[in-house]
């Protein structure tokens, strides 16, 4: 049949699309079709958009594949090239792989960026690694490679899961002492709000609640929740019905979670 043949920047929107609808097999199929197309003299820019298919279709070992071809057509992977490849890694859940490769950029002529330490830093989170996401994100300081959103909430996430909670509230802690600091997002103040209630430090709960809103992140429900979590447990009452009061009239309505963690201060307090 006559017609247009999609173009890979075609095939990339699908394969994102797809993932975005979580039609995975789908995705991989539509992959598999566009590294099949054979364009002459392809340049990076075409072979970055192939990688960062792979990574959304969380294919690793095909964008082990594209970089392999890559160099056997003489061209060069870039920094783009190997930060899709990483992040290809992190999807699939391959923290270790995504740190090597990006240990191995520099020899490469690619110092790693951001983006890099970002990616390894949410793979790391993912896994609940915490101790080797700490070590990175020191070796970004030392280096004064300034941490992004991204990395700070890999460091953050990952010392939660791995019960590393007084190190994470450190963190901040030592953020907010520096000029013109990063403002976390709403996904890392949800975690240091879950730290706090680990430890049962309900004053730093409610000090995090509202750093969000004085720098305009509206709490959620997970926001909350976790804050009165901390209250519960350090069998502030009044502090519970204030922020229930408070999550009302944000307009977030309290679920099952917030209920169980109410009652459960009621029994605690024998009322």
């Amino acid at each position: 049949d006559s017609g247009v043949a999609p173009d890979l920047q075609t095939y990339g929107y699908i394969v994102g699309v797809l993932e975005k609808c979580k039609q995975s097999s789908k995705s991989i199929e539509i992959l598999k079709e566009m590294l099949k197309c054979e364009i002459p003299r392809m340049t990076n820019f075409q072979y970055n958009i192939q990688l960062n298919a792979c990574a959304k279709a969380r294919q690793w070992k095909l964008a082990n594949e594209v970089i392999e071809k890559m160099k056997e057509n003489g061209i060069k992977p870039d920094l783009v090239a190997y930060n899709c490849l990483i992040n290809a890694y992190a999807r699939c859940g391959e923290a270790e792989k995504a740190n090597l490769t990006m240990r191995s950029m520099e020899d490469e002529g690619f110092p790693p960026d951001l983006v890099s330490y970002g990616t390894v830093l949410q793979a790391y989170a993912f896994q609940g690694k915490g101790k080797e996401a700490l070590a990175l994100y020191e070796e970004m300081e030392r280096i004064k490679l300034e941490p992004n959103p991204a990395a700070l909430k890999g460091c953050i996430m990952a010392c939660e899961k791995a019960g590393m909670w007084k190190k994470a509230l450190e963190i901040y802690d030592s953020l907010k002492r520096t000029e013109n600091h990063l403002i976390p997002d709403k996904v890392t103040y949800n975690s240091l709000i879950a730290c706090s209630s680990k430890l049962k430090e309900w004053r730093k709960a409610l000090n995090l609640l509202g750093d969000m809103k004085a720098f305009g992140i509206k709490p959620d429900h997970y926001s909350y929740n976790s804050a009165i979590s901390a209250c519960v447990r350090g069998k502030k009452i009044k502090k519970v019905n204030t922020l229930l009061g408070q999550m009302k009239n944000d307009g977030c309505r309290p679920d099952i979670i917030t209920y169980s963690n109410i009652i459960q201060c009621f029994a605690d307090s024998k009322q």
